[in-house]
């Protein structure tokens, strides 16, 4: 091989392995979601919950941290939870421990289990309590603690600090559109807007709205969405012609 050639093999590897670790550090810091499922219809919202408990049945069978948390009307996301929570009692994954944000407090009646109010701000150390046994905790409050978008999120903290592994749902409203007009977002391009958790929870369900609008979906029907971002945050997407 001469010199030349040498030279030019040497650097077409160095521009493969830049690219390669520019696309490896894209996917770490910003990976794709997962499809976990494509548009069903759903006839009431508690059937919602026993849908996503069919499709990630050993995730949340196995998990000892579950958070769960909704941009829904409370009354809505708790019909959702309650669907949920039905089949996990039946498949014997019932929590020793609730805590709840205190706006959203509304499970810890139907459980009946040992539960703690805390304030969202607040964090939830009564975790590190049973994190080592064999005991299971639910936590339960809007999308801001449970989706690991939000930094401040209880999900992201106790897998931070605790070091524990964290299965979280949040439910989140998306649209049946026949065209991306019908979405207004514009600030879904700027960089600086989309780093705002709420505002990447509303790109994110105008990026499932827009995946989507080659199905001429009826939007007349209620349909379940459920994506996977990162190791285990789930976030499930919600179209009823009630919460529109």
């Amino acid at each position: 091989m001469s010199k030349k050639l040498k030279i030019l093999s040497i650097a077409l590897l160095a521009v493969a392995l830049t690219i390669g670790v520019a696309v490896l550090i894209t996917w770490v810091v910003n990976p794709k979601p997962v499809s976990m499922i494509n548009p069903t219809e759903f006839s009431t919202l508690e059937s919602v919950g026993v849908l996503s408990f069919h499709r990630l049945r050993p995730v949340l069978l196995d998990a000892k941290v579950l958070v769960i948390g909704s941009v829904l009307p409370p009354d809505s996301s708790g019909q959702i939870w309650t669907g949920l929570l039905k089949m996990l009692a039946l498949e014997g994954w019932e929590p020793n421990l609730l805590i709840e944000e205190g706006s959203s407090k509304f499970l810890g009646p139907q459980l009946k289990v040992t539960s703690v109010e805390l304030l969202a701000d607040e964090k939830p150390t009564q975790v590190k309590q049973l994190g080592d046994s064999i005991q299971k905790i639910l936590l339960h409050g809007p999308a801001a603690i449970s989706s690991q978008f939000f930094k401040d999120s209880w999900s992201h903290w106790i897998e931070v600090n605790l070091d524990l592994p964290v299965v979280s749902l949040t439910l989140i409203p998306w649209k049946v559109v026949k065209d991306g007009t019908q979405l207004s977002d514009t600030d879904c391009k700027n960089e600086d807007a989309v780093g705002s958790p709420s505002q990447r929870l509303t790109c994110t369900a105008n990026a499932v709205s827009r995946k989507f609008i080659r199905k001429k979906l009826d939007a007349t029907k209620s349909y379940i969405v459920m994506e996977r971002h990162g190791l285990r945050d789930y976030l499930i997407f919600i179209y009823n012609t009630q919460l529109q």
